[in-house]
């Protein structure tokens, strides 16, 4: 249950194979990476912005045993304390597994929340909130049980709203015994940790159900995560969406399934400017035969207004999504358990508003990561937090990493004597390297095919111009220029040296 994904150290140089490389540009720079954890099994699994730094949380094996793990940095990356929690109020100390999934700041201190589960004869599993002051001391631990009716609620993802804590994630519940029901949840508490069990609620798709992301809207609660229903038999995965009213009852629920296994279980939904919802997932119905980053765009009844996917030959596995400016990121695992020659590297994505990409960035290291939490910051870089360690590896370290801002290109075309564009860089990092082509096809018995290819940089906030050069025919003609993933297309008319390029 606490195994999701895995990685290998990853310090190193930039793969200098070009035919590979599928990154828009050369990477504009990891301004730190680091490793945490003693020397057994350590992941990372949420990490959020402070004041001065960063809190991150997940598992660290002690002393034979998993426990919840939080750890505190500064914005260099410098640890400032880490804390484990394998505190259990009478379960099974021996053989339990404890996790933090989400991690919160909070005005005197930090919250943590997840699950664990100890290996009786039932096999319990156990929802926590665990709160630690500034310095990392353990102020109380919550177990949210409810040993009467046998069930208990995990969190995955949880926000303050007041004096409030909301939290979405699942519930466990023993039917009849051994059987056991997972439904999606939605349950809140105060401050201290309390839970009101009079505000817990379940969502059952007809399967085991689970949530993994929570946004709060001004009418309720929007809910992103999986279930195995409708085909269980068939293919065990698809996307399962809830939007509740403020009293966390269900308005509605949506179910998208493919052919192939498919689930939205990525942190960081959003309700968009009209109303509607965006998520992330992993679907192997909608792209290839393999598992790609899946977008899901819906309006505010949950219909599907689009939904896309990018990933190549082999898996390509999302695992966290942050908005941006004019548009959100992902963080994507690439290659993800591939068998031979494994190379998962860490792969962010970035799209504009309707999922059309804008650039992406590779990062080529030796080893292999599984990233699987980002999130933008003050300088419009992104810190990501994760592991090290091959999949099948026993020890790894959690990974933290500091990329550097990204740059956002737009191009536009001209004529005259060839063809000229300008290449306009409107983010906050610069396009080292750019590959940049210039095609223009068709004319008189498509006798016009000239080709023009090269390398730029763009600084931040920079303008460059790249040109054809002089060529010669006449009629109509397909004009194309690319830089890295960015394309624009356009039709014109050369008569002579002189290309008129149409306005769109």
């Amino acid at each position: 249950m606490l195994v999701m994904a895995t990685a290998l150290p990853a310090v190193g140089t930039i793969d200098t194979d070009t035919e590979k490389k599928t990154a828009m540009f050369l990477p504009p720079g990891v301004d730190w990476m680091k490793t945490y954890g003693g020397e057994e099994f350590n992941w990372l699994f949420d990490i959020k912005t402070t004041v001065d730094g960063y809190i991150a949380g997940g598992v660290l094996e002690y002393q034979n045993r998993m426990c919840a793990w939080m750890l505190k940095i500064d914005k260099n990356g410098t640890e400032e304390w880490g804390t484990v929690n394998d505190l259990w109020f009478g379960l099974n100390p021996v053989n339990n597994e404890i996790a933090v999934q989400c991690v919160l700041p909070v005005e005197d201190g930090f919250l943590a929340g997840g699950y664990g589960f100890y290996n009786d004869t039932d096999h319990t599993v156990v929802g926590h909130l665990w709160k630690v002051n500034h310095t990392g001391e353990t102020q109380w631990t919550r177990v949210f049980r409810n040993e009467t009716e046998e069930w208990s609620v995990c969190p995955m993802d949880m926000k303050q709203v007041g004096d409030e804590i909301i939290c979405t994630g699942w519930m466990w519940q023993v039917t009849t015994p051994p059987d056991i029901n997972l439904n999606a949840a939605l349950f809140k508490t105060d401050l201290h940790g309390n839970l009101n069990e009079s505000w817990v609620h379940h969502y059952d798709a007809g399967g085991f159900d689970w949530t993994r992301s929570l946004w709060i809207c001004d009418d309720g609660y929007f809910l992103v995560g999986a279930t195995e229903e409708p085909n269980p038999l068939i293919d065990n995965g698809a996307g399962y969406i809830v939007k509740t009213n403020m009293n966390g009852t269900k308005e509605w629920d949506k179910i998208f399934d493919g052919l192939q296994w498919d689930t939205l279980g990525v942190h960081g939904c959003r309700q968009t400017s009209n109303g509607g919802y965006i998520m992330a997932g992993n679907s192997g119905s909608w792209g290839d035969t393999k598992q790609d980053l899946w977008i899901v765009k819906t309006d505010a009844f949950g219909n599907v207004t689009w939904n896309k996917t990018y990933g190549g030959e082999y898996d390509d596995y999302c695992l966290a999504l942050d908005a941006v400016d004019g548009g959100y990121v992902f963080v994507v695992i690439k290659d993800a358990w591939k068998t031979t020659e494994p190379k998962e590297n860490l792969l962010i994505v970035q799209t504009n508003e309707e999922g059309d990409k804008i650039w992406e960035f590779e990062l080529f290291e030796n080893g292999v990561q599984w990233m699987q939490a980002i999130q933008q910051i003050d300088d419009h870089g992104f810190i990501v937090a994760g592991r090290t360690g091959h999949l099948s590896s026993s020890d790894c370290s959690g990974l933290i990493m500091e990329i550097a801002p990204l740059p956002k290109i737009t191009i536009d075309v001209f004529g005259g004597l060839g063809v000229k564009a300008t290449i306009t860089n409107d983010g906050y990092g610069n396009a080292e390297d750019a590959k940049w082509g210039i095609t223009v096809q068709g004319g008189f018995l498509g006798m016009v095919k000239k080709t023009a290819v090269g390398t730029i940089t763009v600084p931040a906030g920079d303008v460059q111009r790249v040109s054809s050069g002089v060529f010669f025919g006449f009629g109509p003609v397909a004009i194309t220029v690319t830089v890295g993933v960015v394309e624009n297309t356009r039709s014109g008319f050369i008569i002579g040296p002189l290309v008129i390029v149409f306005k769109e």
